[in-house]
């Protein structure tokens, strides 16, 4: 991939298909994601490349307070106050602040990704929650069976593991800003020192994370395969054309597998990890 193209997520066109979430299975997956926490209204969330919003549009209907964190801020203005410039490996958040962290699409775009993890679980108070849903390389990867789909999941009523009554009050708008964040924001983001320009020059096997989750102090809970999704999303720019085909190829998806298999015969996967900080 040449290095001017600029990432997958900016194109209009892919925007136009992936709507303000800007990866597969959208807010769909982010509900279910946080169904799985069965956090009490007041909790704090972080959202780890927060992108236009979405997820933060999510956590405030929720009743969960968010702080978003981004190297750009592309939220809508009254979403902006709720937005931290800052990397993925680097999070301005005091230690064990949070008590549950979204990263929806982004760890495989961070170029330390073993440092974003360990930044992860530091943001956490011990027994918070991290949803993780990312590109995966399904070679070497177990095998598991389809899970329901976001919705209707939701809809058969699986519950999630009783999570602990908070120990603080819930935040308000000025705690945000007074607890969490930096005095004052940075008028930009450091650049990361590896910049990926695609999920999959990030992606790894399941085991390979799933080794880093647990190195970083975050216990797997559960992995669902939402590879579905991906494919969906793929075959929708399919359906745009020729554009929508010159995307995917910039990306380092075919149309062989129906948007999973990419350059050199690599075949991807998406799936969404449950963690709990445990230490």
């Amino acid at each position: 991939m040449p290095a001017t193209l600029p990432p997958l997520y900016t194109h209009a066109l892919f925007q136009q298909v992936a709507g303000a979430a800007w990866r597969p299975g959208g807010t769909a997956l982010t509900r279910h994601g946080l169904a799985l926490c069965a956090l009490p209204a007041g909790a704090r969330v972080l959202d780890v490349g927060c992108g236009a919003g979405a997820s933060l549009e999510v956590l405030l209907q929720a009743g969960l307070h968010p702080v978003g964190f981004d190297i750009v801020c592309a939220v809508p203005p009254a979403l902006r106050p709720y937005v931290v410039l800052a990397r993925g490996e680097a999070l301005p958040c005091a230690a064990g602040w949070a008590d549950a962290l979204l990263c929806e699409c982004t760890l495989c775009l961070l170029g330390d990704i073993r440092a974003a993890l360990q930044g992860f679980a530091h943001c956490l108070r011990v027994g918070g929650h991290v949803v993780l849903c990312d590109m995966f390389l399904l070679e070497g990867s177990p095998v598991h069976p389809a899970q329901p789909q976001p919705v209707l999941a939701a809809a058969q009523g699986q519950v999630a593991a009783p999570v602990p009554t908070l120990i603080h009050k819930p935040a308000s708008a000025h705690d945000l800003e007074q607890e969490a964040l930096p005095k004052q924001a940075p008028a930009r983001a450091p650049e990361p020192s590896a910049p990926r320009l695609s999920c999959l020059q990030g992606a790894r096997r399941r085991h390979e994370l799933e080794t880093l989750l647990a190195e970083a102090g975050l216990h797997l809970v559960e992995f669902e395969d939402h590879t579905a999704s991906l494919r969906a999303m793929a075959a929708q720019l399919l359906w745009r054309g020729a554009e929508g085909a010159q995307l995917l190829q910039q990306a380092g998806l075919g149309r062989q597998g129906c948007g999973t298999q990419g350059c050199a015969g690599r075949r991807y996967g998406y799936g969404l990890w449950h963690c709990i900080r445990a230490w």
